[in-house]
């Protein structure tokens, strides 16, 4: 068991990339910990990009500067390597959260 690592949502990169005090980036950029995604969290940041972009209130290169550090923190995992037991875990955990 790994005791340090987090899977971390896009929700968590999309607040850190939009709020300048973030206390999310300061947790992705100064802690020892390992954080791990489902690699689709990199097409849902482009998806969402330019309305990002807009409510950080960034350039686009302090944005993508941002971006590029936040996601060499991360360890992406394919999809594909989720089994379904727990994909249904974090719906059940998450259903009433984050709509899909």
């Amino acid at each position: 068991m790994i005791s340090n690592a987090i899977v971390i949502d896009t929700n968590l990169v999309f607040s850190a990339l939009i709020s300048k005090a973030s206390q999310i980036r300061e947790i992705l950029f100064e802690s020892n910990l390992d954080f791990y995604s489902p690699n689709i969290l990199i097409t849902e940041i482009y998806k969402h990009n330019e309305k990002l972009l807009k409510s950080s209130k960034l350039t686009s290169t302090e944005f993508f500067m941002y971006f590029n550090g936040i996601i060499e923190r991360i360890q992406f995992v394919p999809t594909d390597f989720i089994s379904l037991e727990s994909r249904q875990k974090a719906y059940d955990l998450c259903y009433d959260v984050d709509i899909v």
